[in-house]
């Protein structure tokens, strides 16, 4: 059985909440040969878009809701493309903070790598663990296909190479296992501890924090603060 990596990134009309939903209007893939760490194949596209735009998102990837639905392809043939392969051949899916691409396409039995999450336990001093910060904090240089940033194919190629620096140091079946598990936080990032190590927060802050509604990642930290106990 062959195994190809296939990195995905999408731009869309915006972020998907309970009461508004969005849009693809741009993805990319890159598919990777597992065995060799290379390069098979890309390709990218704009996607015509069912939700309308929001100006902040517009703002950070600038695509015009005219253009895409000028130029774009129905979603359907899209999500067509990125769940294609060969029958000898097994996907991997693999996008930063894959938890957004999710959203909006995750084939039944899909196997995910999220580069976010294998960064947090990876590189626990980076400063931050966005893609572009990921990029330079591995000493990446920088080149002409990681421009213009925060559109599909760019992002798509310096998840690439961040992938392959956290290849050097990891399975690639650690990371599916780590990518199946919440974001293993170390400090928290807001309130009154803010900068504060899950380690070192009181006991009665991380029950507190328990019972609210935080993400997954800071409920995981607190957790492994209470069972150090007392």
């Amino acid at each position: 059985m062959k195994y190809t990596l296939r990195l995905i990134d999408f731009e869309t009309t915006g972020i998907p909440t309970d009461e508004v939903s969005h849009s693809v209007i741009e993805s990319a893939l890159i598919d990777v040969c597992a065995d060799e760490k290379a390069i098979k194949s890309s390709s990218t596209t704009l996607v015509a878009p069912t939700t309308q735009m929001d100006i902040e998102a517009q703002a950070v990837h600038h695509i015009s809701e005219m253009q895409a639905t000028r130029e774009g392809r129905i979603w359907d043939e899209v999500q067509s493309t990125l769940s294609s392969h060969n029958d000898d051949e097994t996907i991997i899916y693999v996008a930063h903070k894959a938890d957004y691409e999710k959203q909006f396409f995750n084939p039944p039995q899909s196997i995910w790598i999220d580069t976010y999450k294998v960064a947090l336990v990876l590189y626990p001093d980076a400063p931050r663990h966005t893609n572009q910060v990921l990029k330079y904090y591995l000493e990446i240089e920088d080149a002409p296909h990681h421009h213009p940033p925060h559109r599909a194919l760019p992002d798509c190629h310096v998840t690439v190479e961040v992938l392959i620096k956290m290849a050097e140091k990891m399975t690639f079946n650690e990371m599916i296992q780590i990518s199946k598990q919440p974001p293993y936080l170390t400090k928290i990032a807001f309130g009154k501890h803010r900068g504060t190590k899950f380690e070192d927060l009181p006991y009665d802050y991380c029950q507190w924090v328990m019972k609210q509604d935080f993400d997954e990642g800071v409920k995981a930290g607190a957790q492994r603060r209470i069972e150090i106990g007392l």
